[in-house]
């Protein structure tokens, strides 16, 4: 919480900035460094540094920041708000057990009531299933049974 509120308040900061027609202020998304990535207390930031910030998963037009005033927009923002009546078509959610924004998936398998199917990948991070071959096998197999299932039904 204490990270939450210290990011309300730099956004609260730099919006009155911008407002009075100064620059806007730039954050970094991820961990620029191993170092920041290993102190930043989280798995998922470790490994979001791991995959975006090397050349396992990198881009050379990925700046890698993020504008302070939006931090509010983000807190605020709800993915999930018009899940139930606008989800209509198969819903499937891949997770890993070990990952951090589980409660996310679940959280929408929840809220949809279409056929859905939230499928966990036991002993996974999130960004493990992005590209780590003991996992991606069973992601693709569950993708092709799900949809050859649902699609054209």
């Amino acid at each position: 919480m204490e990270q939450i509120n210290e990011a309300i308040l730099a956004s609260n900061k730099a919006r009155t900035i911008e407002a009075h027609g100064g620059p806007s202020e730039y954050s970094t998304y991820v961990p620029s460094t191993e170092e920041e990535a290993k102190t930043s207390g989280s798995v998922m930031m470790y490994e979001a540094w791991e995959y975006y910030r090397t050349p396992r998963g990198e881009h050379p037009n990925s700046p890698n920041k993020v504008d302070v005033s939006s931090y509010m927009d983000i807190f605020r923002y709800d993915a999930f708000v018009a899940v139930p009546w606008i989800l209509t078509q198969p819903l499937l959610m891949i997770a890993g057990s070990k990952a951090e924004t589980l409660i996310f998936s679940q959280q929408g398998i929840e809220a949809a009531h279409c056929p859905k199917e939230l499928y966990l990948i036991d002993g996974a991070t999130q960004v493990d299933l992005y590209d780590k071959p003991q996992y991606t096998p069973q992601v693709l197999k569950k993708l092709g049974e799900f949809f050859g299932q649902h699609i054209g039904k």
